[in-house]
């Protein structure tokens, strides 16, 4: 009999034991944006590099995150699953979706200009399976600082050289679009505008004729 309960009370300290060290596992993950895809008139699709610097492996299930401030929301990030072999890291697609246009292009600004104090919060939600059955999740707290160094800036990387200036140049390049695509939208440039002032010169010389 006591043997039965010392085997017991063995078994539940090496489950503890293997719980703790696999939700550290998941709690010391690193994130990093690598590439940015299609840009829309207020979200871009984004991969994000998931490094585990552990000994174990991890199951990511999903990745979110809420981007917001005291005026209001920012926009979201949604990442789908991966399983991330131990001192490996793996590639995860997902979106960067903006509440509307001005509220991606002040981001981006923001990212770009290493901007510190904007009013700016971003909460971000781990979402693994411990042994691929138990589910577990944990979040993180980032000023804008915090948050643009961990996906778009130099921060240490475990598994390989990180690619952070790549990603600022094609932020830079998003920002020239978006830029661009203001303009178009406000009306201050576009063919429309160009072929009625020349409508208006033709009216003009032929009623002068």
């Amino acid at each position: 009999m006591k043997r039965s309960v010392v085997a017991l009370v063995l078994l539940i300290i090496l489950a503890f034991g293997i719980f703790m060290a696999l939700s550290y596992s998941t709690k010391s993950l690193e994130f990093s944006v690598s590439e940015i895809g299609q840009v829309g008139a207020s979200e871009m699709d984004i991969s994000i590099d998931a490094c585990n610097p552990s000994v174990l492996p991890v199951s990511v299930e999903g990745i979110e995150a809420i981007l917001h401030g005291s005026s209001g929301d920012y926009g979201t990030i949604a990442a789908g699953s991966k399983y991330i072999p131990p001192l490996s890291e793996e590639t995860m697609q997902g979106t960067l979706d903006f509440a509307d246009f001005n509220s991606m292009k002040n981001v981006i600004d923001w990212v770009l200009n290493n901007e510190s104090s904007a009013d700016f919060n971003a909460t971000i939600f781990v979402k693994s399976k411990i042994m691929g059955v138990i589910p577990y999740s944990y979040e993180k707290n980032y000023d804008l600082a915090e948050f643009s160094n961990v996906l778009f800036g130099n921060h240490p990387w475990s598994c390989k050289q990180n690619h952070a200036n790549d990603v600022k140049q094609q932020l830079s390049l998003a920002q020239v679009r978006m830029s661009a695509a203001s303009l178009i939208y406000s009306g201050k440039i576009g063919i429309g505008n160009s072929t009625q002032h020349n409508d208006i010169n033709s009216s003009e010389y032929g009623s002068s004729g």
